[in-house]
């Protein structure tokens, strides 16, 4: 069976505007999860953080071109959410995440589930997401890198996100059918317009700013969720499936991003203007869209809905955190504000299918 034909469950907390129960992210039938034996272990948040930490260590140690960690997550905390619910909050969330990352790498040592109705059910799960990993490592292909002087090039022939433009997206229909604004000829003043907007753009926070562009990468959106709900003490269920909504919805934009990164090829800064310094090393990846400020506006839209009583702290954070990659002289203004553009389009469709 595809993945494609697993029904998706449409969902939301009660949160903010939003209404309902925590649910799975796919349905799963009656006789699939049903056993009589009890669970005697319970969930509690500060282990799933301490798994969530363990975790995330791993992920970052084996990533690869293809298992990017926005990927890897995707699946792990969409995975960990449908078990979560279909056990009411019980069982062996840890065996069932070793499991999940076995999907993609293999070579870890295989775990077995320390009771009976874990093991049922986790079985159930992860027989879902092979299916959708299996489908969708079909689909996977390098995109193609433009050639010419016009056009982004790889230094050393390293290029970051070529696979991830082509994977399967969890919430939009695909990427393509998402437009960038068109940019103006390589030859045109507008380029040296947004140069000196950039230079422009160095001021007293250049510090702060140059801080926070090496600091809000990889899980970093994940970590300000986890500090929102440990000062608001959410339930175990919440967490899990805030932090799948969350990682979904990052991957979504990450697709849409890369997909157009490479369909266009823009150039970085530095290679326009041979002698601009930049604070932070540049991503080996084209330059428009800008992915950071795309996944700050993604995580802006869904945590403001999510605990809307720090909706000022989450807009600030995204749109200081966007604009340094500006400021690090790695980003032109366009690819800023294309990203935000892009982000907050991909949160809001995310939000509409949970509904």
């Amino acid at each position: 069976m595809g993945w494609k034909e697993w029904s998706f469950f449409a969902i939301l907390l009660g949160l903010g505007d939003l209404a309902g129960d925590v649910k799975p992210f796919y349905t799963y039938s009656p006789h699939e999860i049903s056993i009589r034996t009890p669970i005697l272990s319970t969930f509690s948040l500060p282990s799933i953080l301490a798994l969530d930490e363990e975790n995330n260590k791993l992920i970052q140690q084996r990533a690869t071109s293809k298992a990017t960690p926005t990927r890897v997550r995707a699946y792990l905390y969409s995975a960990a959410c449908d078990f979560g619910c279909l056990t009411k909050g019980r069982g062996d969330l840890e065996t069932l995440s070793h499991e999940v990352l076995r999907i993609f790498f293999a070579d870890l040592p295989k775990k077995k589930f320390s009771d009976p109705l874990s093991e049922k059910i986790g079985n159930q799960v992860l027989l879902v997401y092979q299916t959708r990993f299996n489908a969708e490592e079909k689909r996977l292909q390098p995109a193609l890198i433009k050639r010419g002087d016009n056009f982004w090039k790889p230094k050393g022939g390293e290029a970051a996100g070529l696979y991830e433009g082509s994977a399967s997206p969890w919430y939009i229909e695909s990427a393509k059918i998402f437009s960038f604004r068109p940019l103006p000829a390589p030859d045109s003043a507008y380029w040296q317009d947004q140069l000196e907007q950039l230079k422009e753009s160095k001021g007293e926070d250049e510090e702060e700013k140059k801080g926070l562009s090496q600091s809000l990468n990889n899980d970093a959106w994940q970590n300000l969720l986890k500090e929102a709900a440990r000062k608001e003490n959410v339930d175990p269920l919440t967490y899990l499936y805030e932090r799948a909504l969350l990682e979904r919805t990052l991957h979504d934009t990450s697709i849409v991003v890369f997909e157009g990164k490479y369909k266009i090829g823009a150039r970085r800064p530095e290679a326009i203007s041979k002698g601009l310094t930049t604070l932070i090393p540049t991503p080996a990846h084209p330059s428009y869209p800008s992915l950071f400020s795309a996944q700050a506006s993604a995580a802006n839209t869904l945590l403001s809905v999510l605990y809307p009583k720090q909706r000022q702290q989450w807009e600030k954070t995204a749109q200081t955190a966007a604009e340094s990659r500006v400021l690090a002289g790695i980003h032109f203004p366009i690819d800023h504000e294309e990203g935000l553009r892009i982000g907050r389009l991909v949160a809001q469709k995310a939000l509409r299918e949970e509904k």
